[in-house]
This record gives C-alpha cells, sequence and structure tokens, in this order.
C-alpha cells in the first residue's frame, strides 16, 4: 500500500500540520495519539482512512499522494502494519 510513497515528504507534512494538533490534545509532542492503548487505527487501510478523515476536519486540503505519503510515514515510525 505504502511503495509508492515519499516518506521524507509525509515527515514534513506531519511536523508542519499533525503534530502541533496532537500536542493540544494529548500533551508532550503529541505522538501519543498513535501509541495509546484504546488506538483507532487498526490496519493499514484505517491509517489512511484516518489521515483522511484529518485532512478533511482541518482543511489542509492535501492531495492523495500527500495523504498516502503521511500514512506511510506514520505507518514506519508507529504502526508497522504490513502493507
Amino acid at each position: 500500500m505504502f511503495a509508492k510513497a515519499d516518506i521524507n515528504a509525509g515527515k514534513a507534512l506531519v511536523n508542519q500540520n499533525c503534530i502541533s494538533c496532537h500536542a493540544s490534545s494529548y500533551g508532550g509532542d503529541g505522538s501519543e495519539i498513535y501509541t495509546r492503548e484504546f488506538a483507532k487505527v487498526k490496519s493499514s487501510k484505517g491509517l489512511l482512512a484516518q489521515v483522511r478523515n484529518c485532512n478533511t476536519m482541518i482543511g489542509l486540503k492535501w492531495f492523495e499522494d500527500e495523504e498516502l505519503n503521511v500514512a506511510a510515514y506514520l505507518n514506519q515510525n508507529y504502526y508497522k502494519f504490513d502493507h
């Protein structure tokens, strides 16, 4: 699922757009949202769906490839789902 994604581009988008929102909700650097005990995300498809949901809710207007890049970065660093 993430084979064509650009991990570095995803990291940049997360740093620019996601961390401040997650930090205000979860404290610290905001990464606890990805590792919390009762995480909503259970699969790579679910991860991409959640990234799309955040994109829509916040009005970031990311393109599909940007959503995929963010999901790939998060998967590599936090979730470790099989592709």
